[in-house]
């Protein structure tokens, strides 16, 4: 009798603690939100954010091969994009919601994971930190599956982390059967499954074979079709990018940790707190943390030397670990000070607020404004040329006259559009079209950072002739 009433309290106390760890990942899922719906629509949609809405206009039949054989990586989110963009318009504000939802509920997540692996204060640290990652707010910004993948990867750290706690089958199954629909939100989501597996290498006891057998089953068949995409359906859909340099390698690890410097260090203070960490206990949850949050990177960098594969935006699922390990470290200023965590706090804050300010005004794809342009330059005689030619998809969308755009120069002035999208892919007219010598550079003016509109003219007939 002693016994029950004595436990009861206990287990009454242990489900109002969970209760309050729900409710701050609730409300910090809340922020996360609101940071990421804050001018939604401020911004055109990009090329590839209108491939993905324009893409769901195809039967089904087609679109569910497009989705196999073309565009396996980001499956899931072509499978939730098509019903929705079905029942809502297709305008900016409802082709982006789902993507702020998964950044919302990827920011609850980490909570979760953060209490579970560590602590309270670590859990809802990480999750005002990815909340506030400006890079994680830029792409709950676009309808692309990059917070989808953000998302997976912290739903199926939690569910591993809980089928490591209660090793029970129905928690491995659900597990297995997570981290398998995670491999197609994105195919870098893979790596968070190898740092399962590094932690549960390092986990004492090992749960039962009984137990692991059928989820490594589940997995092994998860992962076939994945395995058959690399082999036989690669048709160039990463053939476009370039081996990086050290300084885009920077640029990633900065952008990972929200373009903030004060992230970054206590980033990396984090992974040397965990790295200097030999507790038998918490050996583990050191593991995970780490190998998600820098295994990516060096086996990205490792695979890039034999098929480039860096790119920023691949590498947003390690932005949940890049929180914790910053969690860690604020975690670690707490205990050895109280003075310390403010002092940090507030520098963090700043920059945080800064990059987000820098983030929302950022345009690099202005097609809106590239679009009214073109329309009143033709308006006054100019000839419109688009390059390349299957990037001209967010022009025409925009542009009221679908005759707008030519393909060739015509007349003796003409502006040449031109998506100019990055590093990998620099485009110049003279090397697209017959230009010189008959033609001449004027000037260029820019719509953003990848959108430029070169004009070239020639001598008119009448004055050759004169």
């Amino acid at each position: 009798m002693g016994r029950c009433l004595s436990w009861v309290p206990v287990r009454q106390l242990q489900r109002l603690s969970e209760v309050r760890v729900v409710a701050a990942a609730g409300l910090i899922g809340g922020l996360g939100l609101v940071l990421a719906l804050f001018r939604l629509t401020a911004k055109p949609f990009t090329a590839d954010e209108l491939f993905d809405v324009q893409v769901t206009h195809q039967s089904w039949p087609t679109y569910l091969h497009t989705a196999a054989a073309q565009e396996a990586s980001q499956s899931v989110y072509l499978m939730i994009a098509k019903p929705w963009l079905t029942i809502v318009p297709q305008d900016e504000w409802f082709a982006r919601l789902p993507s702020s939802v998964f950044a919302a509920l990827a920011c609850a997540m980490t909570v979760l994971v953060g209490v579970r692996l560590f602590d309270r204060f670590v859990g809802v640290s990480a999750g005002l930190l990815l909340a506030s990652n400006a890079l994680t707010v830029t792409w709950a910004q676009e309808n692309r599956t990059f917070t989808l993948a953000a998302f997976a990867a912290a739903t199926s750290t939690y569910l591993f982390v809980r089928a490591l706690e209660d090793p029970t089958r129905a928690r491995w199954l659900v597990y297995a059967a997570a981290a398998s629909v995670g491999m197609y939100c994105e195919f870098f989501v893979v790596f968070v499954l190898l740092a399962h597996a590094a932690a549960l290498i390092r986990f004492r006891p090992k749960p039962p074979r009984r137990v692991l057998a059928p989820a490594a089953a589940v997995l092994g068949i998860g992962l076939l079709p994945a395995i058959g995409f690399v082999l036989f359906e690669d048709k160039g859909q990463v053939g476009w990018i370039l081996r990086p340099t050290l300084s885009e390698i920077a640029e990633t690890i900065f952008a990972v940790n929200g373009w903030n410097p004060v992230l970054l260090a206590l980033s990396v203070l984090g992974a040397v707190t965990l790295l200097w960490t030999n507790r038998s206990r918490s050996s583990w949850q050191c593991v995970l943390v780490l190998t998600w949050a820098i295994g990516p990177f060096l086996l990205t960098a490792l695979l890039s030397l034999e098929k480039p594969l860096w790119i920023t935006r691949y590498f947003v699922m390690t932005t949940p670990a890049i929180a914790l390990l910053a969690a860690v470290a604020l975690s670690r200023l707490r205990a050895l000070s109280q003075w310390l965590l403010p002092s940090v706090a507030l520098p963090l804050a700043a920059f945080a607020a800064f990059s987000l300010i820098q983030r929302y005004e950022a345009n690099p794809e202005n097609w809106r404004a590239a679009a009214t342009f073109a329309e009143r330059s033709h308006a006054r005689g100019y000839s419109i040329v688009g390059l390349p030619r299957d990037g001209m998809g967010p022009l025409f969308y925009y542009a009221k006259d679908s005759n707008l755009v030519n393909y060739v120069p015509r007349g003796s002035r003409a502006w040449i559009i031109i998506y100019d999208w990055g590093p990998q892919i620099h485009i110049r007219p003279p090397q697209q079209l017959p230009l010189r010598p008959a033609w001449n550079y004027r000037k260029t003016i820019s719509f953003g950072s990848h959108i430029l509109a070169e004009l070239w003219t020639r001598p008119s007939r009448r004055a050759t002739a004169k």
